[in-house]
């Protein structure tokens, strides 16, 4: 989905990932309901790179906790990095599914133009080809008045279907600091080594009543710090 989204200068936007799962195996999990998860947050773009950090209005699903994490993606080098505001610490994160081809296509099963969330959209298929040859469809609506952005996403494969939504859409260019990890994060090797220090920090907290979160509290405030500061009007 992410390879849809990089044909946009800039925007920034309120974005929503439904993932319904029809197995019994998964819907019984902690934090499904009826199988259905939902994470939702702030979707930033600039070029090929992506900010996505969580926030409140996600019901149910491991997203609805983690608003102490953002992620950095790079699109076309296909790395990025995965932020801890609690921690004040950074990992590098990559993946080595590459997605080399993209074909766009106006549907054929005679749909039409549509309104989605309100706006006038126009249907299109998107097809996305790894480079070991897997194949995925997407059924994507466009709105007709931001350029053809993106208003919905959606894809069903094996026992799970997939919705990515967006509101609040507002093609606008973020600077370019906001989507490399803040001068004053702490480096991880990895993030199972950045998730190892913050449990034992927060061990520390709940064993103690300070320790680890006294240091946490010294360093700057998200809001304070230049490279992490921007706020659209």
């Amino acid at each position: 989905m992410a390879l849809l989204l990089t044909n946009a200068d800039g925007f920034r936007a309120r974005v929503t990932l439904e993932t319904r799962s029809s197995s019994n195996r998964l819907a019984a999990l902690p934090g499904r309901r009826s199988g259905l998860e939902v994470l939702a947050g702030e979707l930033l773009g600039r070029g090929s790179k992506l900010l996505f950090t969580f926030g409140s209005g996600g019901s149910g699903g491991k997203g609805a906790g983690a608003g102490a994490n953002s992620f950095i993606w790079d699109v076309a080098q296909n790395r990025g990095f995965i932020l801890s505001e609690p921690l004040q610490g950074y990992a590098p994160i990559s993946s080595s599914a590459r997605f080399t081809n993209l074909v766009l296509k106006t549907r054929t099963d005679n749909a039409e133009a549509r309104k989605v969330a309100g706006q006038w959209c126009d249907p299109q298929e998107a097809i996305v080809t790894s480079s070991d040859g897997v194949a995925a469809v997407f059924q994507v609506w466009r709105v007709t008045n931001l350029k053809g952005f993106p208003l919905q996403i959606s894809s069903a494969a094996g026992p799970a279907t997939i919705s990515l939504s967006f509101s609040r859409i507002r093609l606008e260019v973020p600077p370019s600091e906001l989507f490399l990890p803040p001068d004053s994060f702490t480096k991880y090797d990895n993030p199972e080594a950045m998730m190892t220090e913050l449990a034992a920090r927060q061990q520390d907290i709940r064993r103690t009543g300070t320790g680890a979160s006294d240091r946490t509290a010294q360093r700057e405030r998200p809001e304070e710090r230049s490279g992490r500061g921007y706020r659209g009007p």
